[in-house]
């Protein structure tokens, strides 16, 4: 795990220097130990956002270092030097964790397909939605990707097309839940001190 001083934003730089200041080892001192360790995971999980939300934008690692950057800007400098521990380490926090909901692994996705929900989903949108979305769920609803009837030289495009329609509906569901996803995931995976 890298201390990643290069890329230290204005934040982070005084959170360190908050820490380093911090004598006795108290909020200060964990707060900056406990950002570089979630830092380090946060950039893998966002570094790691699912395929299936190629057509959204970015919400990898550099999309949290540009709201960092954005909090920078608007508060400048002197309003940084008064931050406490605390004030920073949540902006930091907030930051990185707002989009960890967009991380979908393969086994997620094979669970909603395998769910009854995924079927009653599929069928709302069929009825309701953007054109787009109407077209992949019934298109979901009534192809099969191994069909008899397709020739063999018209499968893997037809399967390139059943699997863009499959990601646009897992996308729709997904995306709707991003944010209890990313409150889930940020309680499960990350310590947060509670005494601080």
């Amino acid at each position: 795990m890298s201390n990643d001083k290069s890329n230290a934003s204005g934040l982070e730089s005084r959170l360190k220097q908050l820490a380093d200041e911090d004598v006795t080892e108290s909020g200060a001192a964990i707060l900056h130990s406990l950002w570089i360790e979630h830092k380090y995971w946060l950039k893998l999980v966002l570094s790691a956002t699912s395929p299936i939300f190629a057509s959204h934008s970015d919400h990898g690692p550099l999309h949290s270092m540009a709201i960092i950057n954005n909090i920078e800007k608007l508060l400048g400098e002197k309003r940084i030097s008064l931050l406490g521990a605390t004030d920073i380490w949540m902006i930091l926090e907030c930051a990185f964790r707002h989009d960890i909901g967009m991380h979908v692994s393969n086994e997620d996705i094979e669970e909603y397909i395998k769910s009854p929900q995924f079927s009653i989903d599929v069928d709302d949108i069929s009825k309701n939605g953007d054109s787009d979305l109407v077209e992949a769920a019934k298109a979901l609803l009534y192809q099969m990707p191994f069909g008899l009837a397709i020739d063999i030289s018209e499968r893997a495009s037809h399967l390139r097309t059943f699997n863009e329609k499959l990601n646009l509906v897992c996308q729709t569901k997904f995306r709707k839940e991003h944010a209890e996803r990313s409150k889930t995931a940020a309680r499960v995976k990350c310590i947060v001190p509670t005494n601080i």
